[in-house]
Parts: C-alpha cells; structure tokens; sequence
C-alpha cells in the first residue's frame, strides 16, 4: 500500500490508540502521509499538541510572510 493512500478513518484511529499520556506532543513525520486534515480532531481527542511535518513547513512558510494567524482548524501551532 502507498504510504499516501493510507485511509484518513484507519490513520485516526491508528493514532488515537498509541499511548501518549506521558507525551508532550505527538510528532507524525511522514510527508505524503494524510494526516494534516485530521490534526485538530487529533489534538481535540488526545489532549496535546500534534505536529506534522508538512503543517510546520506550512505554519514557517506562513510565519515568513507574516500570515501565520490566517489558518484555522489545523491544530495549536497556529493558534
């Protein structure tokens, strides 16, 4: 199976069911795994910060041309 086309529903419930209670945050690195529309679910359902690669290239792309406060539902990194 391509990384890619990992099913968001299977992800979400992948990562809902790792123990994080002694985490600060959970870090998901993989680039073409579809995890970014699933963040603020994550965080709300978790309780901590959850971070993907591809949403921290967008949160720094943003933050250097002074937009980074104009996306919303995509997690406390932008809050």
């Amino acid at each position: 199976m391509e990384i890619g086309k990992v099913d968001q529903n299977y992800l979400f419930d992948v990562l809902i069911n790792l123990d994080a209670s002694e985490s600060d945050a959970l870090f998901v690195s993989c680039t073409a795994l579809p995890v970014l529309p699933l963040i603020q679910k994550l965080e709300d359902k978790l309780g901590i910060p959850v971070l993907s690669s591809n949403q921290a290239l967008i949160w720094e792309s943003l933050e250097n041309i002074g937009e980074n406060k104009s996306v919303k539902g995509f997690g406390r990194l932008f809050d």
